[in-house]
């Protein structure tokens, strides 16, 4: 099959992941997370912060599911009827991947904060999607720590969506030691970068990515 082509998701798709998660396993709710979690609750979000072709969820109900279905794992089934390579890949031009709720590092509080959005099952009832706060959420992709993770919460904290402080005050709930170290001064790396985001990979301040542009630019015309 052929790569799908990145493009900014909306509330329709993730209307589209919930009810299909929603119907397949016979739940009323349905976790979301991962960075189109931002979409449960958020309008109007920069297109470069919905940039994807897939949408993490678990039903609510997985471990009753998994108990009446031994030898099935949800996050599995999840990946074979909705995941890449899927005819529902193919046909919508995303896919569903399926997690847990050990998949992400959050707090152990992160559901006092938690959003929901509440849509037609189109069978006369409704499922709520719930989703870490924009600030777990970026905490828990700091805590990982990828290079587009980096750009994502220099991009989210550009935006004014959630805060420097804000983010180290989750992590500190969610890792401790030298974790929690590195993923603090990933937070300053990326609060550095808020305005030039791809330069967070790097830590570099924009004063800092335009010199080293431009020595790289002088090492390519010294080697010819």
């Amino acid at each position: 099959m052929a790569a799908s082509k990145v493009r900014p998701l909306g509330q329709d798709d993730l209307d589209r992941a919930i009810r299909s998660v929603a119907t397949h396993f016979e739940t009323d709710t349905v976790y979301v997370i991962g960075s189109q979690a931002l979409l449960v609750s958020q309008t109007g979000l920069d297109s470069r912060l919905r940039m994807s072709v897939e949408i993490d969820c678990y039903p609510g109900n997985a471990p009753e599911w998994e108990a009446q279905h031994v030898g099935f794992e949800a996050s599995e089934e999840i990946a074979a009827l909705f995941g890449e390579g899927s005819f529902f890949h193919q046909g919508h031009n995303f896919f569903i991947d399926g997690v847990d709720e050990t998949t992400a590092i959050l707090p152990p509080d992160w559901q006092d904060r938690a959003v929901t959005r509440t849509i037609d099952d189109h069978a006369g009832g409704t499922v709520t999607a719930v989703a870490p706060s924009p600030v777990d959420v970026v905490a828990a992709k700091l805590a990982r720590g990828a290079d587009r993770d980096l750009i994502f919460a220099a991009r989210c904290i550009g935006s004014g969506l959630v805060t420097n402080r804000a983010v180290k005050q989750s992590l500190e709930q969610s890792l401790d030691g030298e974790a929690l170290a590195q993923a603090l001064a990933l937070v300053d790396r990326a609060s550095r970068a808020k305005n030039n985001p791809a330069s967070a990979p790097a830590g570099f301040t924009n004063a800092q990515l335009l010199a080293f542009l431009g020595d790289l630019g002088k090492v390519k015309d010294e080697g010819g």
